[in-house]
């Protein structure tokens, strides 16, 4: 191998290290995006949890709300009805 040979090869060791560099460069720049757009799907994510047991628990309580809203129609027209026959009662 002569003086010329080690110099090519040398040049194009250095050249491959600098293509090498620039492409972990490049690797490290998409890496810290898709950091980022990870860190933002998991806030994202963790917020429609919260959003998803907030309507679950509004759905429970919208549940007993109805409940207790026949129970009263329920004693209402009960007490309706008791109205009804004693004002009859006065029926000329």
């Amino acid at each position: 191998m002569d003086m010329n040979e080690v110099t090519n090869m040398a040049n194009g060791l250095i050249s491959f290290a600098k293509n090498t560099q620039e492409k972990i460069s490049d690797s490290e720049q998409v890496s810290s995006e898709v950091m980022d757009i990870n860190t933002h799907v998991s806030k994202l994510t963790k917020e429609l949890i919260e959003m998803m047991q907030s309507t679950i628990e509004m759905s429970s309580s919208n549940r007993e709300t109805s409940k207790m809203v026949r129970e009263a129609a329920n004693k209402i027209d009960a007490a309706s009805d008791t109205l009804i026959e004693d004002l009859n009662k006065f029926a000329l």
